[in-house]
């Protein structure tokens, strides 16, 4: 064992090597970034404002001569170098170009690109230097979507590319980058094949790389153009594909992304439960950042689809939020449309006043835009506010005037919607004929729509997306059985080395087990007669000595426990009666019928007593006719004749083929026996005291010939110190004969009397009292 131990020592030990040797990837790739330049990197587009705000705050930081200081993107600490320093300047600034470019400032944004090309320059850095032209041909094609800007740049990129000698991973990774960027371009203008090849091309660059992340990244700009280009086939299969990717890396960032375009394929497929679940999901990543565009453009959707199930009073909440989230970004054209599907869902619940005033609202800033789709929209929605304010030759005339623009624009939502209104402002004033024509336009423009909504309702899709889910969870089937295969390949070798070992072990365990077992086997018949009584089969004496102990122990330290507040029960809620069982019948058929049957009749004895026991009640068989019996005790009350009648059951339904008289005697004593000492009396003095009242009570037996009881208890203000004598004996009969322990019996207070007096006197203290 020893050579496989060192073994695996040495291979743990160069794997870790290996670990600490990689580089820390900037964008998840590129060595030596801070940990706040990664953090401000991945929420650039979730919160630019936040991303923008730390970027900018490590070059503030870092702005001063600190060439010494320490960076903590490595495991192992070391100085930041002057080429350390400037890969994260150059850094800082793209994330500062990204920010500001999506917070709409293209001229800062331009600025910090140029800025972090300079930087690269200067210090020689060509993969960062390219790294950032492509940043900036991505941005301005952004800005502008003027491919002559671009196209320059775009070719001189490809052939430096192709004639610069970088590191494979390094090449690799800025191929990635320029194949995202032709992707996108080519996508905007409509080149389909082309923007595929460059997707695809993008993914094999990212399987070249050390980490996931490109990979998914890729996988999620192919599905959203899928998407885009209504390829939903394929763009499902890749959002599904990267979904689960990034649930299995735990990726919360990349599961929202997933998740958002997971909703808007179902949406755009109509199917609203799908989209509202992928939302709700979304959302909650989204929404833990604040001035996040894309939380506000979850809600906006998620508001869209309760408007499209009619959950009006739910779609209204989400409007307000994005409303207040639009309002601080003050985006005209997305406030006037926030505003009109306000209106629009008002007038849905009937509230004109309010549909009156968010269309006024939105009618006010569509004096300073140019939206045709927004103008003919606002146009509609006040038509149907004045048919149902009942004005319908008002609402007839803005109507038509829609129908004839919406035509105009190609826009069937608008259409239908303006014919649904059209029909149903004919049919209220009586205009049979209108309202028929308008109506049969409905149908037609209805039919044409409903075949489009059949086929992507079609049920082929939801099995398509379990289809691709088996499909992933199979693929992962497939890689774990490989990775299993060649583990397995690796433990057969060691399993053959030690084959011959395990058998050799193998049987000196197996003679190791027998002679346990032999060992067992014998402590459980020592275990056997030691402490179970030979006659009874009841627990014997030993077992008491034993066992008692830790029982009045624990039930000490639950007491103490209560005392300082670590137990809200009342104290000694475990208290335990003791009682000391004298059956003299057992003897009687001893002496009367012989050894074998009193032994037979002793053993039906202690089966039948042993069925009888309560819960959590323990009996031992002290000595020939004598039974230690112990139950948990958690009332206050001291209620021996209960105690006694459950004996007298017990033993009066003992049946024996002998006759003898079934009296017995039972002494009774709880413990602790003394309230204010809870551990001066301990087992064997408890035990003492059970016999002096056996002694008492046997001897009432006589008298009344009757089976009796005596139950000992001791006053709540009897002191320890009465009970500090080596002679428990001695100083209970003292403490009875000055009244600290009360004598209790179910025979008369004649024979009680005459019973003490006869007791042994060790002093000249004062009569007995008894009660």
């Amino acid at each position: 064992m020893r050579p496989l131990l060192r073994l695996t020592s040495l291979s743990l030990l160069a794997l870790f090597s290996i670990i600490l040797a990689m580089p820390t990837m900037a964008s998840e790739t590129h060595p030596n970034l801070t940990k706040d330049l990664l953090d401000a990197r991945r929420l650039v587009h979730i919160t630019p404002l936040q991303s923008k705000n730390k970027a900018k705050a490590y070059l503030h930081y870092h702005g001063n001569n600190r060439s010494e200081e320490d960076y903590s993107a490595s495991a192992i600490k070391r100085k930041m170098t002057p080429i350390t320093k400037a890969t994260n300047e150059v850094h800082a600034h793209q994330t500062i170009g990204i920010a500001d470019y999506l917070l709409g400032n293209y001229r800062s944004s331009l600025s910090n690109i140029d800025q972090s090309i300079s930087i690269s320059a200067s210090n020689h850095l060509k993969a960062k230097e390219l790294e950032s032209k492509i940043l900036k041909i991505k941005l301005l094609w952004g800005m502008t979507n003027d491919i002559r800007k671009v196209d320059t740049s775009l070719a001189e990129i490809d052939q430096t590319l192709k004639s610069s000698k970088f590191e494979p991973e390094t090449k690799a990774w800025l191929s990635y980058k320029l194949s995202l960027v032709h992707a996108t371009i080519d996508s905007d203008l409509d080149k389909s094949e082309s923007a595929e090849k460059y997707f695809l091309s993008a993914k094999k660059y990212a399987e070249k790389l050390s980490t996931y992340q490109e990979g998914l990244e890729a996988s999620l700009q192919l599905g959203q153009y899928y998407l885009k280009v209504h390829n939903l086939n394929s763009a499902l299969k890749e959002l599904i594909e990267s979904y689960w990717l990034a649930i299995g890396q735990d990726n919360a960032r990349y599961i929202a992304r997933a998740n958002h375009l997971l909703a808007d394929l179902y949406f755009e497929r109509q199917i609203y439960s799908k989209a509202q679940e992928h939302l709700s999901q979304a959302a909650s990543y989204y929404g833990n950042y604040e001035q996040s565009p894309l939380f506000a453009s979850v809600l906006r959707k998620l508001a869209d689809v309760y408007f499209i199930q009619g959950r009006y009073n739910l779609a209204l909440v989400h409007y307000f939020n994005v409303l207040d989230q639009e309002l601080a970004e003050k985006d005209v054209d997305k406030i006037i449309d926030l505003r009109l599907k306000l209106t629009e869902t008002y007038l849905n619940l009937y509230n004109f006043t309010l549909a009156e005033r968010y269309l006024n609202r939105a009618t006010e800033l569509l004096n300073y835009t140019d939206n045709k789709t927004q103008n003919v929209t606002a146009t509609l929605l006040t038509a149907q506010l004045y048919f149902l304010k009942k004005q319908p030759q008002k609402a007839e005339d803005l109507a038509q005037e829609v129908l004839q623009q919406s035509q105009d624009m190609h826009d069937q939502v608008i259409q239908l919607k303006t014919l649904s209104l059209l029909y149903r402002i004919t049919k209220s004033v009586h205009k049979d004929k209108e309202s028929l024509t308008y109506l049969e336009k409905y149908n037609r423009l209805t039919a044409i729509n409903l075949n489009h909504k059949n086929e992507l309702l079609s049920h082929t899709f939801l099995d398509q997306v379990k289809s691709i889910e088996q499909s992933i969870h199979y693929k992962d089937q497939v890689e774990e059985l490989t990775d299993l295969s060649v583990e397995f390949d690796k433990t057969k070798k060691f399993t053959l080395l030690l084959g011959f070992a395990c058998t050799v072990l193998f049987f000196l365990l197996v003679l190791n087990i027998r002679r346990a077992g032999r060992k067992q086997k014998l402590i459980t018949e020592l275990n056997q007669e030691l402490y179970t009584h030979p006659h009874s089969g009841l627990k014997n004496i030993r077992m008491l000595n034993r066992k008692l102990p830790d029982s009045l122990h624990r039930s000490t330290y639950n007491y103490e426990q209560w005392r300082f507040g670590q137990l809200i029960d009342e104290p000694l809620n475990d208290r335990l009666k003791f009682a000391l069982v004298d059956v003299p019948m057992l003897a009687d058929i001893y002496t009367e019928h012989g050894y074998k049957a009193g032994r037979t009749e002793e053993r039906s004895f202690g089966d039948h007593i042993r069925s009888h026991l309560i819960e959590g009640a323990r009996l031992y068989h002290l000595s020939d006719c004598s039974f230690l019996y112990i139950e948990p005790n958690p009332g206050k009350l001291h209620q021996p004749e209960l105690l006694y009648k459950q004996f007298e059951e017990i033993i009066s339904s003992f049946e024996t083929q002998y006759q003898v008289k079934q009296n017995f005697a039972v002494s009774i004593a709880d413990y602790p026996f003394l309230p204010r000492a809870y551990t001066v009396i301990n087992d064997e003095d408890l035990i003492d005291l059970l016999l002096l009242a056996s002694d008492i009570c046997n001897s009432i037996v006589q008298l009344e010939n009757h089976s009796q009881w005596v139950a000992f208890t001791a006053i709540p203000l009897a002191p320890a110190a009465c009970f500090s004598q080596n002679d428990i004996r001695r100083s209970s009969l003292n403490a009875i004969r000055k009244g600290l322990i009360k004598v209790h019996t179910s025979g008369t207070e004649d024979s009680l009397t005459t019973v003490l007096d006869k007791l042994p006197r060790h002093d000249e203290d004062s009569p007995l009292i008894s009660s």
